[in-house]
Parts: C-alpha cells; sequence; structure tokens
C-alpha cells in the first residue's frame, strides 16, 4: 500500500508534523509505503471568517507559488489513501472548479482534532471520496448526520508516547489541563444577530450546557 501524508496545519504546539510522523512509523510497520508533503502554514489561505464558508467563496484566493508547485505534483497520482489533520486542501478547487482533491487517485482521510463544527468549512466540500477520523464517537455521529456525502466517520482514540503505571489519587502535584482560548463574546454576537429560531435554540443549549458539566454539546440539542 502506498499513503500521502499531507502536513497542511501545524496545529497547537506544532504537533502536525509529529502526528504525521507517528502514524506514518506505525503504517510503515503494516508494510505501507509512506509518502510526506509539508505544506507551509500560511501558504494556503484560511477561510477568512471568523464563521464558516462555503468552499466556492473562497476559490478566488490564491496559494503562494511554492504551495502550488509541491501541490500540483500529485495531480492524476494513484494512492491507497491521502490523510491530512484537520486539512485545508478539501477547500482547494482548481481551474476547472473541480476540487484538487479529486484529482487524486485515492479516497482522502480528514484526520479532526476538534469537533467537527469547527470545520464545517471543509467538511461541507463534497468530495468524491472523503472520509473522517475522529476522536470522539460523537463527532463521529455528527458528521454522518449532517454530512451525509462523506462516505464514513471512524473514532481513533488519542494515544500516548509512554503509558505511566499507578495509583493516580496518590500523585504529589495537580494536573494542568492546557486549552486554547477564545473570546466568547465574538460567537455570542453571531448567536445574537442569527434568526429568531436559531438564537433561541442556540442560547437554550448556551443554558443547558452550562447547568451541566456532563452533558455534550450533542445531547444539549436533544432535550
Amino acid at each position: 500500500m502506498k499513503v500521502l501524508i499531507f502536513i497542511t496545519r501545524q496545529l497547537c504546539y506544532n504537533s502536525g508534523r509529529y502526528f504525521a510522523q507517528k502514524i506514518g512509523k506505525a503504517l510503515q510497520q503494516y508494510g505501507c509505503e509512506c509518502e510526506y508533503c509539508e505544506i507551509p502554514e500560511y501558504a494556503i489561505p484560511a477561510a477568512g471568517t471568523e464563521i464558516a464558508q462555503p468552499a466556492s467563496l473562497n476559490s478566488n484566493k490564491k496559494i503562494d507559488q511554492s504551495a502550488e508547485e509541491l501541490l500540483d505534483q500529485y495531480i492524476n497520482k494513484k494512492y491507497d489513501a491521502v490523510l491530512d489533520f484537520n486539512s485545508k486542501l478539501p477547500r482547494l478547487i482548481m481551474d476547472d472548479d473541480s476540487y484538487y482533491l479529486d484529482n487524486i487517485d485515492a479516497p482522502f482521510y480528514n484526520f479532526i482534532l476538534d469537533h467537527p463544527l469547527y470545520h464545517h468549512t471543509t467538511l461541507s466540500c463534497k468530495l468524491n471520496n472523503y472520509h473522517v477520523f475522529s476522536i470522539d464517537d460523537n463527532h463521529c455521529k455528527y458528521v454522518r448526520k449532517y454530512y451525509p456525502w462523506i462516505k464514513n466517520a471512524s473514532q481513533i482514540n488519542l494515544g500516548a508516547e509512554q503509558v505511566a503505571e499507578g495509583d493516580i489519587s496518590k500523585k504529589e502535584n495537580n494536573i494542568l489541563f492546557m486549552g486554547t482560548y477564545r473570546n466568547p463574546d465574538v460567537y455570542m454576537q453571531l448567536i445574537l444577530q442569527s434568526k429568531d429560531e436559531d438564537k433561541c435554540d442556540m442560547l437554550s443549549m448556551i443554558d443547558i450546557i452550562t447547568g451541566n458539566n456532563e452533558i455534550t454539546i450533542e445531547n444539549s440539542r436533544k432535550q
């Protein structure tokens, strides 16, 4: 098997290359031949807004020439799989209005490391052979429900470099979980500008989630 692994984002803590190399190493242990292509972080334009947009609205944005030359070399080539993490690639559109990834003879696997709602721009692209990996089963169900053109959404649990054994209750130090902060005011303004029905739904979900720290976003919609 021959697998092409893209790195189009470095992700938090510059972990994009790390994930790619670890998955590539694991695939090679199963006899797969892995090829890597790293695109500079800002060579492919982002969606350009705080909210998701269809790929067609960003099709007039130009990628850097160096990135275009890297990407061009894979057109019309055949692989058993193409893989990327939180990928920007689904939004790339060719001069003939076809998706770039549809010009590579391979299924595309987008390994999404966040909730899918943050990746609506790329998930909404109706590629011919689109698959998703996610770290959460609820996220997989979300993708299957709202993006039916995606052929499959599969959960892959997060791994670890090393496994430490012991009784966690006896640890001397507290554990600090770091998170990426986004100003909630930006999203609240967008919610308040939404249609009345959508606004009521979203505000209701926020009330439910803040009142019950064990409920998921998906289940809050069912209340």
